[in-house]
């Protein structure tokens, strides 16, 4: 895109700027959206006591597999023979533990896929911590991705939208089922070695049992958590509302032409929706909100984004962490391309979006963020540079062409804004107008 392009962009800034639309002409300019704004008093009570739950059930779970070690006859038997055979059984143990999680991890995104497949979705990725594998020109390749709040992820095509329904039980809490599942097998298991006269192996699959249970009820059970919400919590949004079943089969599509190198922009119109106020409660619903922001962004609609982001940030709604520190990136990014004010910029970037931004430092939605940062805000071109390495670093790995397409052109457009400020007298007049 060139300068020219540039200008146009401006000039149409400046043009949208002009109408000084009021309130309740901008909430027409959303499609489906409904309501007053303000804020409803449900609060992060939910959220909260998610999180308790979620943090009690963990450990319990901990606290079992401890008990099941200490009390195995692998510990009392090292315990009559010395202390340091019994600190050898205790750190066999702990390694026992790490792989056990490590392999339920795995089942759990086995669980999604095999029911998934069962129930009419197609593979389209499967994640473990940052390592995914994605099908690529008819062939396997790795790629590293990692997403705040989740151990792994199996994303799936899924089937048709038959009068607005599809499958998603199965898919959604499969995961759940193959820990189960083998939480039961590895009882099994262990009771035969153990009767058997094995040693050490039935310990490993009783830790392994434990797990599996402590696992599959952490996700299983439906609990609203800060950063990403779980599975159960997931299933159960989704049969409340057909709104959010559809906002699902959406996003699971519009994961789908992204991988293929389709950008959200080019995708079909009549996918995308605002959801009511009343829906944006719903937890899959208002990933349909987040979604249909992106694609603002990414058709470079930067008023009306940042429209919708202050919308969705002032009022009480089912969106996790995750997502709402996405959209304040976003927010950030839409401040600068417009020309506002530093106060505008420190307003979004609070402490906790700074140690968003770090533990999230290698996703490129964030690494761009930086980049214009250090470009308009900070005017530091060698800090930009050094971001932009960093980002072009993330790139060679990133699964997705699609969504590289879009950040890079929010870079370029950044860019030509430093290199056209002399030459383009409306970056100067939108600067002032705000």
């Amino acid at each position: 895109m060139g300068i020219g392009h540039t200008r146009a962009f401006y000039e149409k800034i400046e043009d949208e700027r002009g109408r000084k639309m009021d309130q309740k002409k901008c909430e027409e300019g959303f499609p489906q959206s409904a309501g007053n704004g303000k804020k409803r008093k449900r609060g992060k009570a939910p959220q909260k006591r998610g999180q308790a739950l979620y943090a009690l059930l963990a450990l319990t779970s901990g606290m079992a597999s401890g008990l099941v070690i200490v009390t195995s006859k692998e510990a009392k038997h090292a315990m009559g023979e010395s202390y340091g055979s019994f600190l050898f059984v205790i750190a066999t143990s702990l390694v026992f533990l790490y792989v056990t999680h490590f392999l339920h991890i795995i089942l759990h995104e086995a669980g999604h896929l095999a029911f998934g497949l069962m129930t009419g979705y197609r593979f389209l990725s499967f994640r473990i911590g940052s390592f995914l594998w994605r099908k690529e020109d008819g062939r396997f390749v790795v790629r590293r991705m990692k997403i705040l709040g989740t151990g792994g992820q199996c994303l799936m095509s899924p089937p048709k939208l038959l009068n607005g329904k599809a499958p998603f039980v199965l898919y959604n809490l499969g995961g759940s089922l193959a820990n189960l599942i083998f939480a039961f097998l590895s009882a099994a298991v262990s009771v035969g070695l153990d009767a058997a006269g094995v040693w050490h192996a039935p310990l490993f699959f009783r830790i392994l049992s434990v797990d599996g249970l402590g696992l599959a009820l952490m996700n299983g059970v439906p609990l609203r958590l800060a950063a990403v919400n779980n599975d159960g919590y997931n299933a159960i949004s989704l049969g409340k509302s057909p709104v959010a079943l559809r906002s699902f089969w959406v996003q699971l599509k519009a994961n789908e032409q992204i991988a293929k190198g389709v950008r959200l922009k080019d995708m079909p119109n009549e996918w995308f929706f605002m959801p009511s106020d009343e829906e944006l409660s719903n937890s899959m619903s208002v990933v349909m909100a987040a979604l249909y922001e992106e694609r603002l962004m990414d058709g470079l609609h930067f008023l009306e984004a940042e429209r919708l982001i202050d919308r969705l940030l002032s009022i009480d709604t089912a969106m996790s962490g995750l997502h709402k520190s996405l959209l304040c990136c976003d927010r950030i990014c839409c401040a600068l391309l417009l020309g506002q004010e530093e106060e505008a910029i420190a307003k979004w970037q609070t402490d906790g979006q700074k140690n968003f931004m770090r533990q999230m430092g290698k996703l490129l939605g964030v690494l761009r963020t930086e980049y214009i940062c250090a470009l308009l805000w900070e005017k530091d071109a060698k800090k930009a540079e050094e971001v932009r390495e960093r980002f072009e670093a993330s790139a060679k790995r990133h699964p997705y062409p699609g969504d590289l397409e879009s950040e890079r052109e929010l870079m370029r457009i950044a860019d030509e804004k430093v290199k056209g400020i002399a030459s383009l007298p409306i970056a100067k007049a939108a600067s002032s107008s705000l």
